[in-house]
């Protein structure tokens, strides 16, 4: 028994085969937009708490790489999953590889760093590296 051509289909079964397509093509663009969410926001808690539940979970573990598990958003990881997650994925080198990495992003594409909390680990880490002039407090108050 070999698949049939869609012409070849009752037209009841075409109706459901192209509601299916358009079903999977919805479900994608769904999960592109999560996708798209979760890393626009996975840096704003503050507003990344209040979207979509795996917008959420992953701002949730990620800001528990950080704070580990005893500050974890909701208090929702105990320090018994966090030792087994460590010792799966040890975190071999994370402060010194962020700070890297963020500190190469201050002085290679400074611009992308101003607004947000990057700017934070600029200014205290890189030399030279300042966003006076570029904070929105200096735009607002240069505004005639």
């Amino acid at each position: 028994m070999g698949l049939k051509s869609v012409s070849s289909l009752p037209c009841p079964l075409k109706q459901l085969r192209g509601f299916v397509s358009i079903l999977f093509y919805a479900l994608s663009q769904i999960f592109n937009i999560l996708i798209i969410l979760t890393v626009a926001f996975h840096t704003t808690k503050s507003i990344a708490l209040y979207k979509e539940v795996e917008v959420r979970s992953c701002v949730m573990g990620i800001t528990s790489d950080f704070t580990g598990p005893e500050k974890s958003p909701g208090g929702v990881l105990t320090r018994h999953v966090w030792d087994e997650v460590l010792k799966e994925f040890p975190r071999l080198n994370f402060k010194e590889g962020v700070l890297k990495t963020l500190c190469g992003l201050c002085r290679s594409k400074p611009d992308t760093t101003y607004d947000n909390f990057i700017a934070d680990i600029g200014e205290k880490y890189v030399e030279g590296y300042s966003r006076v002039g570029k904070r929105f407090l200096d735009v607002l108050e240069a505004t005639e």
